[in-house]
């Protein structure tokens, strides 16, 4: 399974159908079970599983299957054939088939039996429910395949100590927007498909940093990020996503950071800093530097364009005869004062109006651009296309903004 799996205690594979078809629709809660023992032990635990489609009833399939992690931090899935002498085999299930009628919850109780002379340590395993067939959706012939994993974590305490043990293996640093509609196979499976999942099409930096597990048990991570100037001023700080970020023995996990703030050209180091229940949190340090080119962007993203301006493109919708405000963020990004001259060319060039026709930023600062649009009233309705022109002559600066104004027929 990949990586997404790895990260989630709880995970539902379906089909969607079209033409409005219903797929069918089942619970299992809780996601997960956290379960304390010590050897030759015995537990039992509850699961419970819910039919909540509302008019259909279903027969549901129960099995435990092992759990195992790479140093990727991808899960394996292993059946009792496969692997008799894994952690499934410790889990009876008192009946592996359930028939739930409409809208019917059903608990199902679990005994655990831990064998004896088992380290220290964890281990884990998932209760798996799914359809005891496939199933024919209605209105389109197709079969629903639904399978749902409430995943077990046993921790057994036995004569070692349990130890939680990690360390942050590396960090990377990107620049955002990733789309998850270009990116690769290989990306999908690698950090800038991380980034893509967790922050799609979203501007910014991103830091990545990879937690690996040198413990004999699961650990569960949070953290953030500080970044400084090379003067050691604070420039911001994010915090690292995830819900629950358990990362499992002997694998390892990506936590991504969005930081949002503007940074000037220069050298940075971002400080690490992950909590993980072990007797210190986790801490590194990444040197990294902001370049800036005056003639754009290379194709990577390492470089930028010594403007940072939002929105990226204007885009409007009007009547004849409107009469709007707007505004444009620019930050320059360079270690020297600007002066922007600021115009309009194109279909626009009379419709737009600046402010300030020349506009000052002082060096690492932003400032709005403020300008208003009139609409003649007798244009017609249809699209309108332009440019919004910032430039700095002396500075080598000009960075184009593409604008587009549709306009929309008065109503009655």
């Amino acid at each position: 399974m990949n990586r997404i799996l790895a990260a989630c205690t709880f995970f539902l594979c379906c089909c969607l159908f079209p033409f409005g078809a219903v797929p069918l629709s089942i619970t299992a809660r809780p996601p997960s079970f956290d379960l304390y023992c010590a050897p030759r032990s015995v537990r039992t635990f509850v699961l419970e599983v819910n039919n909540t489609n509302e008019n259909r009833e279903l027969e549901l399939k129960l099995s435990v299957e092992s759990l195992s992690f790479d140093p990727d931090g991808n899960i394996n899935f292993r059946t009792l054939e496969k692997d008799p002498e894994g952690v499934a085999s410790w889990i009876q299930l008192p009946v592996t088939r359930v028939k739930l009628a409409p809208q019917e919850d059903r608990e199902i109780p679990l005994r655990l039996r831990v064998p004896p002379k088992i380290p220290t340590g964890g281990y884990y395993a998932a209760v798996i429910v799914e359809p005891a067939q496939d199933t024919a959706a209605p209105r389109t012939g197709l079969n629903v395949s639904v399978r749902l994993a409430s995943i077990v974590r046993i921790t057994v305490r036995g004569q070692d100590p349990l130890r939680k043990d990690a360390r942050v293996a590396s960090v990377e640093q990107i620049t955002g927007p990733v789309d998850p509609e270009e990116l690769t196979e290989a990306e999908v499976q690698g950090i800038r498909g991380k980034v893509a999942e967790a922050f799609p099409n979203t501007n910014g930096l991103f830091f990545i940093a990879k937690v690996e597990n040198t413990g004999n048990i699961h650990v569960e991570t949070e953290g953030s990020i500080l970044v400084r100037t090379g003067e050691r001023r604070r420039a911001g700080m994010a915090k690292f996503a995830a819900e629950r970020g358990i990362v499992y023995p002997g694998s390892s996990r990506l936590f991504v950071a969005h930081f949002p703030y503007f940074l000037a050209e220069g050298d940075y180091i971002a400080e690490v800093r992950l909590g993980y229940g072990g007797a210190r949190p986790l801490i590194q340090k990444f040197p990294f530097t902001i370049r800036v080119a005056r003639d754009g962007t290379d194709e990577s993203g390492d470089i930028f364009s010594p403007l940072e301006i939002i929105p990226k493109e204007i885009e409007l919708s009007a009547v004849p005869g409107a009469f709007r405000t707007q505004k444009v963020l620019v930050f320059n990004r360079l270690r020297e004062d600007l002066a922007l001259s600021v115009s309009a060319r194109g279909a626009l060039r009379e419709w737009i109006q600046f402010v300030q026709p020349v506009v000052p930023i002082k060096e690492a600062q932003e400032k709005n651009i403020i300008f208003r649009v009139r609409v003649p009233r007798s244009a017609e309705p249809g699209d309108y296309a332009g440019m919004l022109v910032l430039e700095d002559a002396a500075a080598g600066i000009r960075e184009e903004i593409p604008a587009v104004i549709t306009l929309h027929s008065r109503t009655r």
